[in-house]
């Protein structure tokens, strides 16, 4: 699981993190041509318009500067693409087009759907209108956007918090089927509650799994309680294990890093570093922030021993089974390492279950698939896994059906 930097400032960008997200906050306007649109995006200034206060630095950044910090670090770069925030009349169309102008410059600057992305909106609802009618309206934006996108790249839908009376997530993943690479992407954030609902990561991985899309936190933190107090810093490990446990591919903290202007002028609760307003000196003792630093290197460790490709010849032999990059990601490099998410601990019992089950479906899929096995054998097992390869929350009562 990668951990985000999300509303990173300029020259903090570590490597300690799997990447960062950059809110492109300008205004647009439909007149203006492609390679105005191109100019802007690039170099305009982010978050210096009407959008609320505490989405501004005091420290200039755009999208040249920031793709620049995420190359220097060697991490994931992202774009969300929050231009609703300065541009009020922005349409359908010219959300698609930024969308696309995003996805070329990209890949002019190196940035593959291995390493990048882009999201859709920060809190489209805030923008578009609650309930169906809002997700409606929605569900054109990213139609449009996926049109000039063109699958080049993961697209991050959603991007709100986790309360069904905001959006109708169900609306939005029924009718945007055929938008390639979604990403389910719920803010565990100010929705988590004063006490955290834990409950919310688990409830958000089932739904993922139930509309067949990846999952990941696009917005978390402890958002009612200090960073740099216990049980802010608490809730924030918290919510990186839980995100993990329950297979979300990423999990973005916002604000990691934060300024005495908007301490003092907005939400003062944010930040595990205290800076002035230029960021050039932290003012504040850093308390908690070794202790963050130290948790974040288990997530950061586990890239390494993960994101490697299958061999060529490995991944030869899957597509000769039928079994192509399913059902796991196509950086997993082969099927046993499922049960093994952390180098360090014993394989139990069950995750030794889950290698069998997976190798067994894996088999009489590609057996049926060149015609060595009739369709009428029977179907392997889906217990911890389902027919998609998606994890089965409920698995232990299937397990234990036959105990009386």
């Amino acid at each position: 699981m990668y951990v985000y930097q999300d509303l990173n400032p300029r020259g903090l960008a570590s490597n300690q993190y799997g990447g960062l997200t950059y809110r492109l906050m300008i205004p647009l306007d439909s007149i203006m041509t492609d390679n105005e649109l191109r100019h802007a995006i690039y170099y305009a200034t982010t978050g210096i318009c009407t959008a609320p206060k505490y989405y501004t630095w005091t420290t200039p950044v755009n999208f040249d500067l920031m793709s620049r910090q995420a190359k220097e670090a060697k991490i994931r770069f992202v774009v969300n693409n929050s231009t609703s925030l300065c541009t009020p009349n922005l349409t359908p169309e010219l959300f698609g087009r930024t969308c696309g102008i995003i996805a070329d410059l990209l890949e002019e600057l190196g940035w593959t759907k291995d390493n990048s992305g882009i999201a859709l909106f920060n809190e489209p609802a805030k923008f578009l209108g609650h309930g169906t009618p809002g997700s409606i309206k929605y569900v054109e934006y990213v139609k449009r956007a996926n049109d000039y996108v063109n699958g080049r790249f993961d697209l991050w839908i959603v991007n709100d918090e986790y309360n069904n009376d905001l959006l109708d997530f169900d609306y939005i993943f029924a009718n945007t089927n055929d938008v390639p690479n979604r990403i389910f992407c719920p803010h565990h954030l100010s929705s988590l509650g004063e006490t955290p609902a834990w409950q919310n990561v688990k409830d958000c991985k089932t739904r993922a799994n139930e509309w067949g899309v990846p999952i990941g936190c696009s917005e978390g933190g402890a958002w009612y309680h200090e960073y740099r107090s216990p049980i802010g810093d608490a809730i924030n490990k918290k919510l990186l294990a839980e995100c993990y446990k329950y297979d979300y591919d990423f999990c973005t903290i916002v604000c990691i890093d934060n300024n005495e202007w908007t301490v003092a002028n907005t939400w003062g609760k944010l930040g595990y570093r205290i800076w002035n307003n230029d960021y050039s000196a932290t003012t504040k003792p850093l308390t908690e922030w070794d202790s963050w630093v130290e948790e974040i290197k288990k997530y950061k460790e586990e890239e390494v021993i993960m994101a490697y490709l299958r061999p060529i010849i490995q991944q030869e032999f899957y597509d000769a089974m039928g079994w192509g990059t399913k059902p796991y990601h196509n950086n997993t490099p082969s099927l046993p390492i499922v049960g093994r998410k952390d180098a360090n601990a014993a394989l139990t019992w069950g995750s030794f279950d889950a290698v069998i089950e997976t190798i067994l479906k894996g088999l009489i899929s590609g057996l049926k698939e060149n015609g060595a096995l009739p369709e009428a054998f029977p179907e392997p097992m889906d217990i911890k896994y389902k027919i998609d390869g998606s994890w089965n929350n409920d698995w232990q009562e299937i397990a234990k059906e036959r105990i009386k």
